[in-house]
């Protein structure tokens, strides 16, 4: 992974970094993602992070404590879900699922770290 937002997100998408025809759908998708994070509380504070198809803005750049990790995992499959969601049924049920969960665990993050 090269840590930049964009790039991990389409090696985790599409496994490949050099493909930029669907990067202004997945910069649409990854802010999408990004506005719902700040929505739980996770992320700068100010205002919703987002992104540009030519930015090179890193992980970082977004959020610098222990929620990243989740915050990370629960973009790529929100980019995922909405880019290119499983046509099983149960498999995206699964990732609904995780997904709740995530955001649940994001959610309890985030109030507990602004009650201190």
């Amino acid at each position: 992974m090269t840590n930049e937002i964009l790039q991990d997100v389409k090696m985790h998408i599409e496994g490949s970094t050099t493909d930029d025809h669907f990067d202004g759908v997945l910069v649409d998708y990854i802010n999408t993602a990004f506005s719902v994070l700040y929505q739980m509380g996770v992320g700068p504070k100010d205002h919703p992070f987002s992104i540009t198809a030519d930015s090179e803005l890193k992980w970082t750049d977004f959020l610098n404590d222990s929620s990243l990790q989740i915050a990370k995992e629960y973009l790529y499959r929100r980019v995922q879900m909405m880019f290119d969601p499983p046509q099983n049924s149960n498999a995206m049920q699964a990732s609904k699922d995780i997904m709740n969960e995530m955001e649940w665990r994001a959610n309890v993050y985030a109030d507990y770290k602004d009650s201190f």
